[in-house]
Order: structure tokens, then sequence, then C-alpha cells
């Protein structure tokens, strides 16, 4: 149990893997962000619905938190 902190922090992101997205995930959520800064982005669901970004008011302000997956979250 010399490396109890190593063992855990393995253990533990062993355990949320289905919640750590993969590199392109990762890099569809950027292109995302930067597709709605640049007010191109739209999404037609399977049902039809279509989703845009509105055009008769000014947008939120978008704000990304980093999250690195050996710092402690305060979502829990």
């Amino acid at each position: 149990m010399a490396d109890f902190e190593g063992k855990s922090q393995l253990i533990y992101f062993t355990n949320e893997d289905s919640q750590c997205p993969m590199w392109s995930q990762m890099l569809a959520g950027q292109v995302n962000l930067r597709d709605a800064i640049l007010r191109k982005i739209d999404f037609k669901a399977a049902n039809g619905k279509e989703y845009k970004l509105r055009t008769d008011k000014k947008l939120a302000t978008l704000i990304v938190r980093f999250r690195h997956p050996g710092l402690k979250s305060t979502d829990n």
C-alpha cells in the first residue's frame, strides 16, 4: 500500500471511464464552440425539430470550464 493515492486514483478513473470524453468528442466539442461563436451552428434532430441560434437579440455569453480528471469537481 505504499502507493495508496496512485492506486485510488487509478481505481477512480477506471470506474469513471464512461464519463471521460474520447479525443474525437473533445475535438467535436471545440468545433461546436467555434461554430457557435461564429454563429454558424444549427442542428436538426431525428424527429425533425430544428435548433438554431437566435438572431433577434444578443446571445448569452459562453463560459467554458476546464475540467481535468485529476481535479475535484464542485458538481458532486
